[in-house]
C-alpha cells in the first residue's frame, strides 16, 4: 500500500519520528493533536473546552473532511503532551 504524508503550515512540528497524517489505502489518519499554537508550538491557556477549541480550529481538518465529520475517540492519560488537558485523533475512510 502506498502511503502518502499530510502536511500544513497549520500544524506546528512535532521534532519527533512520526508524521502528524498519512494518507493510504483510501484512508486517512490523524496522529493526536494537542492544542498547541501552530505559530509559537506553545499549548495554548485553558481549560478543556478551550483546547478542544483550538484542536478543532485547525483549518487542515476542514480542507480534509466534509458533513457528516468523522467520529473521535477520546481516551483517558496519566499525562499528555506539554501538559495538554486534551488530545485528538482520527482515522477516516
Amino acid at each position: 500500500m502506498t502511503r502518502d504524508v499530510v502536511t500544513s503550515d497549520q500544524l506546528p512540528a512535532s521534532g519527533l519520528p512520526f508524521s502528524a497524517a498519512v494518507r493510504g489505502g483510501g484512508l486517512l489518519f490523524l496522529s493526536g493533536q494537542v492544542a498547541q499554537n501552530p505559530a509559537t508550538g506553545e499549548l495554548v491557556d485553558g481549560d478543556v473546552a478551550q483546547q478542544a477549541d483550538q484542536i478543532l480550529r485547525n483549518e487542515a481538518y476542514r480542507r480534509h473532511f466534509a458533513e457528516p465529520y468523522p467520529a473521535r475517540t477520546a481516551i483517558g492519560v496519566a499525562a499528555l503532551p506539554l501538559g495538554a488537558a486534551v488530545e485528538m485523533d482520527v482515522v477516516v475512510g
